[in-house]
């Protein structure tokens, strides 16, 4: 499947496809992380179209909440989309890295992160707490880097915060 047709919801699914135990939380954080890495990686190039959003806690992508609110999103888990191969060696590296953290550990990572924090702050500054503040994508990498992350660098790093 073509990244551009990638949706929250596939990413989500490819997860769970890996773990059915993966709580909503934790899917929500991963597909986070993968949205996130694939940006940095990438040269600021998006997974998908859909921006996620500084909920209380942590970065939430709409749709996959609205999606797993449904038993449908469990169900048929086999019938996960195609998704390039390259795109399921990149999002298993994400889920080694980071799919041994609980839902909690990995809201406590989010909320220590530059994006959530600024996004939560200006969110409180015009509007309290009810509104929904859409993450910058631009803020994932404040210094362009002209190096590409390579994906054994982020298995390092992800060994290391923990």
């Amino acid at each position: 499947m073509d990244k551009a047709k990638l949706t929250p919801t596939d990413v989500g699914k490819y997860f769970y496809s890996l773990n059915n135990d993966l709580t909503d939380m934790q899917i929500q954080k991963l597909v986070y992380y993968a949205y996130a890495w694939y940006m940095i990686k990438n040269g600021e190039a998006r997974l998908f179209d859909e921006s996620p959003e500084a909920w209380e806690h942590g970065p939430v992508f709409r749709s996959l909440y609205d999606d797993m609110k449904s038993d449908k999103f469990k169900e048929n888990n086999n019938e996960v989309k195609k998704i390039s191969s390259d795109i399921k060696n990149f999002l298993s590296y994400i889920y080694v890295v980071y799919g041994k953290y609980s839902g909690n550990e990995l809201e406590n990572m989010t909320h220590s992160e530059l994006p959530w924090q600024k996004a939560r702050r200006k969110q409180h500054k015009r509007f309290g707490k009810s509104f929904k503040n859409v993450i910058q994508h631009m803020n994932f990498n404040s210094a362009k880097s002209r190096t590409k992350i390579l994906d054994d660098d982020i298995l390092l790093w992800g060994a290391s915060i923990k």
